[in-house]
């Protein structure tokens, strides 16, 4: 069921020699573009608890995320754990439809009352589970894996990031609109424009496991569903934001949108099944080669000249991912996930610094593994139709 860094991975890069930690991204866009990411933070749940140096299991601020009235509330309580079990490489929020009692403010006296009015010590008809990161992250490139349950009208499932009163919603679904998700923006100061929407894909988030992908850099933000750029925007943010996973209880305002509660077909428990979460940091984005050059050219490029053949170019506000190359340095591997249009062959070549070919791989399917890569520095070079990758590669051991 474990996937190990397989899927996400979305694509290829460009020139230059750059030292690499073991873990690395190349992304190689429909556009021609290329980004390089490294990974930050990773939690693939292999263990049987959460890992409490990365997480916590409520908000700073509380176990329930308190309205200005208590209509303006969902309606669960997080538990510290209780509803966040792990197994067999997944962590799974479950929502219960269970009478759980508790503070809502853990440092708040019982009695006092809170902004909605209510007292701190509360009861709720629902319990729940969530993950907040304990440190803030920044510009890059985030993934989670995930699966919704089935029949679960009026659940609110999550994955976002939140800082200093700005937000981002990675997605924001509903049990009942099982093949559409929800994006937004939301800035302390107010954003240059209003952002957010939902889209229809051409997926069932409640039938199998699918991919969110979120590309943030400083002025620019872009989402993917298994590779396909659904949304873009330029809104400007600074960094350091918390990585939040959640699974809401939604109360019925009767409106569309988020505030459409359960009812008798909601099966309970109801779980946000959970295969991953990653945070890869930018090393640059944007990089696209000038013209079309043999793997000798670019060999010499990479390994005796100063000189790059690459240009920086702006990204087109809507350009999918034709492939993604993930660097496992510690297992020698590449992993590949080839997205493109399958009319355009791909094929990935691994030479190793002296320019001999080590490996070459045609792609024809989603997460080929290449294994056996040299224990030294060595060169990728992808081709995608006329679509070129490549890149250098200084692996630490």
């Amino acid at each position: 069921m474990k996937h190990r860094f397989f899927f996400l991975l979305f694509g290829l890069l460009s020139a230059s020699t750059n030292s690499f930690c073991q873990q690395q991204l190349l992304l190689l866009n429909s556009d021609g573009t290329q980004s390089n990411y490294s990974l930050a933070f990773a939690d693939e749940f292999n263990t049987d608890q959460l890992d409490r140096n990365k997480w916590m299991t409520s908000y700073p601020w509380g176990r329930h995320l308190t309205g200005s009235t208590s209509d303006q509330e969902t309606l669960e309580y997080y538990t510290d754990g209780k509803n966040s079990p792990q197994k067999e490489g997944m962590i799974s929020l479950i929502a219960k439809k269970e009478r759980t009692c508790g503070n809502c403010v853990s440092w708040e006296d019982s009695s006092k009352l809170n902004r909605n009015g209510e007292l701190n010590y509360r009861c709720f008809d629902y319990s729940s589970g969530m993950i907040y990161s304990k440190e803030p992250y920044g510009y890059g490139y985030y993934e989670i894996r995930f699966k919704q349950a089935e029949n679960s009208k009026g659940l609110w499932p999550a994955f976002w990031l939140f800082g200093h009163d700005d937000e981002i919603d990675i997605f924001e679904n509903k049990g009942e609109r099982i093949n559409e998700t929800h994006w937004d923006l939301h800035c302390k100061g107010g954003c240059n424009k209003k952002y957010g929407g939902w889209k229809k894909l051409n997926t069932d988030f409640t039938k199998s496991f699918n991919t969110i992908s979120f590309e943030w850099e400083p002025d620019k933000q872009k989402w993917f569903c298994n590779g396909i750029n659904y949304a873009s925007k330029g809104q400007l943010y600074a960094e350091g934001m918390h990585i939040i996973a959640n699974n809401a209880v939604s109360r019925d305002r009767k409106n569309k949108g988020f505030w459409v509660g359960t009812d008798a077909t909601t099966v309970f428990p109801s779980a946000l099944d959970i295969d991953y979460i990653r945070y890869f940091k930018t090393h640059y984005t944007g990089r696209k080669w000038k013209y079309y050059v043999e793997d000798s050219e670019l060999l010499k490029q990479l390994t005796t000249s100063n000189k790059t053949a690459f240009t920086n170019s702006s990204v087109k506000s809507k350009s999918s991912r034709l492939l993604a190359i993930y660097i496992d340095g510690k297992n020698h591997q590449l992993i590949c996930d080839f997205n493109g249009n399958q009319k355009k062959q791909a094929v990935v070549s691994v030479y190793n610094s002296n320019g001999q070919l080590i490996k070459r791989q045609p792609l024809n399917q989603k997460n080929q593994i290449i294994n056996q890569l040299p224990d030294e520095t060595f060169i990728i070079i992808a081709r995608v139709g006329k679509k070129i990758m490549a890149e250098r590669v200084e692996v630490n051991r």
